[in-house]
Parts: C-alpha cells; sequence; structure tokens
C-alpha cells in the first residue's frame, strides 16, 4: 500500500512540523466511512451510526448510505472525457446505495464499512461518477486556523485519481483537489493522508472522483467505492 499526500510548500511545512509537535488535536468526527446508518449532529457525530442492515442485492435497493452523496444523473462525464472537477460541477446530489459487493470484489468483514454504488449493479455505465461526504469544522480560540489532518483507506472499482475538498466560508467556498492517487483498485486497500487548511466554524466536502472505465467491457460495468477514515483531526495553529 502507498500513502499519497497533498504537496505543500517548505515553508508551511516547517510550521506544520513545530504546530504538530506542541499543539492538542481535536478529533473529527463528522467524516464517516462508506455503508453506515445516519450521523448524529457533532461532537457526537459518526460514533452514533451503525452498518446499514440489510444492504440491498448487486443491482441495487432502496437502502442508502446515511452519510454519502453521488452526483445525478450519472455517470457525470462520459467515459472519453476527461476527470470533472467537482469544484466548478454544478449537479443535484442523492443518497448512495449500500449494495452487496460485485463478485470478486475484496470485502472484508471489518464491521467499519461498507460498498457503496450506483443502480445498476453490473450494468452501470462507463464514464465519471461523483460521491461527497460532508464535515463539520469546529469553532476555535480567537486568532487560530486549523490544519485538518485525514489519514484514510479506500476501495474502487475502477479508480479514483484525485480527492477534492471543498471548505465554506462566509457565504463563499473554498475548493480544490487534496491527494492525488496511483493504483487505486477493488482487489485491496490504497492509503491516503490528506494534510489541508481548514477555517474554523464552518462546513464543507470531500469528494472522491470516480472512473468506471471501459476495460472490461464498452459500454457497461460494475463500480463501486469503500471509504475508512483513520481517525481524522484538526490541529490548532496561530
Amino acid at each position: 500500500m502507498t500513502f499519497h499526500d497533498i504537496v505543500l510548500p517548505s515553508s508551511i511545512a516547517v510550521m506544520l512540523f513545530a504546530t504538530f509537535a506542541n499543539a492538542q488535536t481535536i478529533p473529527s468526527t463528522s467524516l464517516c466511512n462508506t455503508g453506515l446508518t445516519h450521523k448524529s449532529l457533532p461532537p457526537q457525530g459518526c460514533t452514533t451510526t451503525t452498518l446499514v442492515t440489510p444492504i440491498n442485492p448487486i443491482d441495487g435497493g432502496p437502502f442508502v448510505d446515511g452519510n454519502w452523496e453521488l452526483a445525478e444523473p450519472y455517470p457525470s462525464v462520459p467515459a472519453t472525457q476527461g476527470a470533472p472537477n467537482p469544484c466548478l460541477f454544478d449537479s443535484a446530489y442523492a443518497p448512495v446505495p449500500a449494495n452487496a459487493p460485485w463478485p470478486g470484489w475484496y470485502n472484508p468483514d471489518d464491521q467499519l464499512s461498507q460498498w457503496i454504488e450506483p443502480l445498476g449493479g453490473g450494468a452501470t455505465p462507463a464514464g465519471w461518477y461523483i460521491y461527497r461526504t460532508g464535515f463539520v469544522v469546529p469553532a476555535a480560540p480567537t486568532g487560530y486556523q486549523y490544519i485538518f489532518h485525514i489519514p484514510g483507506q479506500l476501495m474502487v472499482d475502477n479508480s479514483v485519481p484525485a480527492i477534492y475538498l471543498q471548505d465554506f466560508v462566509a457565504g463563499a467556498s473554498l475548493c480544490g483537489p487534496v491527494a492525488a492517487l496511483t493504483n487505486t483498485g477493488f482487489q485491496g486497500w490504497t492509503e491516503f493522508k490528506i494534510v489541508v487548511p481548514v477555517v474554523p466554524a464552518t462546513r464543507g466536502y470531500l469528494y472522491f472522483v470516480v472512473e468506471n472505465d471501459t476495460s472490461s467491457q464498452p459500454t457497461a460495468n460494475p463500480t463501486g467505492l469503500r471509504v475508512e477514515f483513520m481517525s481524522p483531526s484538526f490541529v490548532p495553529i496561530k
């Protein structure tokens, strides 16, 4: 497994090293793994969730993830085009089903997450799919900002080339890529680690841009996503 990190300027990296060594981290409970029921408001957040049960059969059904959404209609962009930028993509989002995994997908029964995927099972059109999940940034003492530390792992059919973060600030939006990924797939975990500034007392989204490619069939084949976060946290800095 390989770590994938946002690249920060050297001056910021030095500042973060000093800050991480001395500041007290604040756990984030608002980023939930895939395949869980609806979270509570912070600070309880994802600690109140359980696995969605029963899960749908492979071809989908009424049982949806409580915290993740999928841009509709999908695919958002055809397979013949490049990956969409979710920061610029105007789309409606709807809850995404928690489905039984396609045969051949790695499916550890770890009681931490489940696969989510569009309706259609093995007949999902090739193209680009945009998943998102929300988070809340807590308030901070006057004069402090936060660095959001988000380690995790994912599986995907077929690939996740990038993760984006959007932070809503005073009616505006700060949004951009925070991780570039390679060698993602559905037969094992790929680890990622995001370190990015966020503004206290705001909210935002993480976007996972998923490609369902045409390698197995030119028009339709399975696609899905599974994500687990590993103790995300906020680090205050001046």
